[in-house]
């Protein structure tokens, strides 16, 4: 994808000469006359890179600078000056204070087109590096969250599993509320299991070992742990004749059929009971295993997020 510019100059000669160069190299462009426009156009435009002249009516190039840097959406956004101030003190003044380079006029194409391939190039590596960054740091919380709640959890299942042993006399509601607290804890254990399982995925700590993997097997005891510990309505739907063994990894094929019935248990319309299908059914080229439910669906605009991190 192009790279998109903002090019900020209030002689519209320069202004079409600097335009002309850069979309000649593929960049994408847009133009403002002085500040004041720019800002106008930055309300709804995130440019890659913004050339600006300093001396200009209704708004300087350097105060444009100083608004940019102030908005946090913006503020990164590489500047360089193209002016032909050629005073010293205010290059030096305009660089200490944050701007990406400073060009004079009169300037050559190649040199423009040099100086911007090369800041751009720079703030692309920039970002890579604070998104690895960025990454790594959910990774190590999600690390560390985990294993926080993973005691106290463990203390809760004990002593819930060893009242509920000696509570088959007790009235109903007292049994009622031991098993919700069950219930409860047993789905809290699976969201932190989960939760570590993405922070080693994350930070590529797990491998991809596939094996024979029986589907249907896989698909009763996972119907059947559901109906057990969650209470949902959930409905198998295999066919009669065998399934054909896959080659897969058997803990990620879980962990991602568990994430479609949760989802489907989860997201429900008030009022309506949870339910879902999971069903299996095998062609002559692929497996398909489904998870259908009744619930409140998904919306246009959230399903090209469906595989983003953290979503």
């Amino acid at each position: 994808m192009s790279k998109q510019i903002l090019i900020v100059d209030d002689d519209n000669d320069i202004l079409q000469v600097v335009r002309l160069a850069l979309q000649s190299a593929d960049y994408q462009v847009e133009t403002a006359q002085d500040g004041l426009g720019a800002l106008k156009k930055l309300e709804h435009y995130q440019p890659d890179l913004i050339v600006t002249d300093y001396n200009m009516p209704y708004m300087s190039g350097d105060v444009l600078f100083q608004m940019v840097k102030q908005d946090p959406k913006r503020k990164t956004i590489p500047f360089i000056f193209l002016t032909a101030k050629d005073d010293t003190s205010t290059k030096v003044q305009s660089l200490q204070n944050g701007a990406t380079d400073y060009i004079t006029k009169p300037f050559s194409k190649d040199e423009l087109l040099a100086r911007v391939a090369t800041h751009i190039a720079y703030h692309d590596t920039l970002k890579d590096d604070f998104q690895q960054k960025l990454e790594k740091l959910r990774a190590d919380l999600l690390n560390n969250v985990s294993h926080e709640l993973r005691t106290p959890l463990a203390v809760i299942m004990g002593y819930a599993g060893v009242l509920l042993e000696d509570m088959h006399e007790a009235p109903d509601m007292q049994l009622q509320f031991m098993q919700s607290i069950q219930k409860a804890s047993l789905r809290l254990k699976k969201v932190i299991e989960n939760l570590i399982f993405l922070s080693k995925a994350q930070s590529g700590q797990i491998d991809y070992y596939p094996q024979p993997l029986q589907v249907k097997p896989l698909l009763t005891s996972l119907v059947k742990y559901y109906r057990q510990n969650v209470g949902d309505e959930i409905v198998l739907n295999l066919p009669s004749q065998p399934l054909p063994i896959l080659g897969a990894d058997h803990k990620m094929a879980q962990i991602a059929i568990e994430q479609l019935i949760d989802n489907a248990l989860k997201f429900k319309a008030k009022g309506q009971q949870a339910s879902a299908t999971v069903s299996a059914l095998a062609t002559e080229t692929e497996m398909q295993i489904s998870v259908q439910d009744k619930g409140i669906g998904l919306s246009p605009e959230y399903k090209t997020l469906i595989f983003e991190p953290l979503r």
